[in-house]
């Protein structure tokens, strides 16, 4: 059974459909870390057991599922501009590139084999720039970012323990906006972190309680989502527009509008679907 609450939040109007996904018989969600959406607007549902992607329509359709014994500990979860999906596997210290029939295409890292301010120490998200290029944040082990190259060649690492520009206290989440510029999610900092793609510090937002994942979507309009819990909507500024909507640890948006967010508790609608239904007045 689904439930819908129509929520409006500042600027953004939603109906908010939970439980999301019709999992068959005898599947369940367990912990659900992440998820992402790709060009066709199949949702890619992250959780942290066998199979680890389980993959919907955006109608909550289930289509298949895959990554059985790839995956020990499923963290982070983005997809590029060509619908390359990248999971970072915290406890594995490796981050997988999947294609969309959940074939593996790329590794980085080595399989439990941890790495001091080296690629990688407990890893929690990837995301890819423009042109290609990787960034991954080495999380809960290192406080660093890592540059790679579209082949996985490492370029550039940067960061150290801290609360300094440019230091990070678990940096849990990435993501880039139109002009290329990365934002991270600096969790224990309680601030979103702003970067050109050398790393150099472009600008500090803070007075964000815990920053658990970012997304941007395609008017880059900013969804934080927190340990309140809460989504904030920021403006390119870091402007405030909107606030409230629904809890996540993950959060991803598809073509039309519409945000799905992801909860690792299995027993409390660990898959949401807020609907858009038009810009509120």
């Amino acid at each position: 059974m689904r439930e819908r609450v129509v929520g409006n939040s500042g600027i953004l109007a939603f109906s908010v459909i939970k439980p999301f996904g019709l999992l068959p018989e005898g599947m369940s969600y367990g912990g659900v870390s992440a998820c992402c959406v790709d060009s066709e607007d199949r949702v890619y549902v992250l959780r942290r057991s066998d199979p680890p992607v389980i993959v919907f329509d955006r109608d909550g359709k289930f289509l298949t599922s895959f990554g059985n014994g790839h995956v020990i500990e499923g963290h982070g979860m983005s997809i590029s501009s060509t619908d390359d999906i990248w999971i970072t596997d915290k406890d594995g210290h490796v981050a997988l590139r999947f294609n969309t029939s959940g074939e593996i295409t790329m590794k980085l890292g080595n399989y439990e084999f941890p790495k001091l301010q080296e690629p990688f120490s407990h890893p929690s998200d990837v995301a890819v720039n423009r042109n290609g290029d990787i960034y991954i944040s080495d999380g809960y082990g290192n406080s660093r970012i890592h540059h790679f190259s579209p082949d996985g060649e490492l370029i550039k690492s940067w960061g150290k323990p801290g609360n300094g520009p440019g230091e990070f206290t678990v940096p849990h989440a990435l993501a880039f906006d139109s002009k290329d510029r990365l934002f991270v999610c600096d969790r224990e900092n309680y601030r979103i972190q702003v970067f050109n793609t050398d790393g150099n510090i472009i600008d500090i937002w803070p007075d964000h309680y815990k920053p658990m994942d970012i997304y941007i979507d395609k008017k880059d309009r900013i969804f934080v989502t927190d340990q309140v819990p809460r989504i904030s909507v920021l403006d390119g500024d870091g402007k405030l527009i909107a606030r409230g909507l629904h809890r996540g640890h993950g959060i991803w948006g598809d073509s039309v509008g519409n945000i799905y967010s992801c909860w690792p508790q299995p027993n409390s609608n660990p898959v949401v679907k807020l609907e858009l239904i038009e810009p509120a007045s």
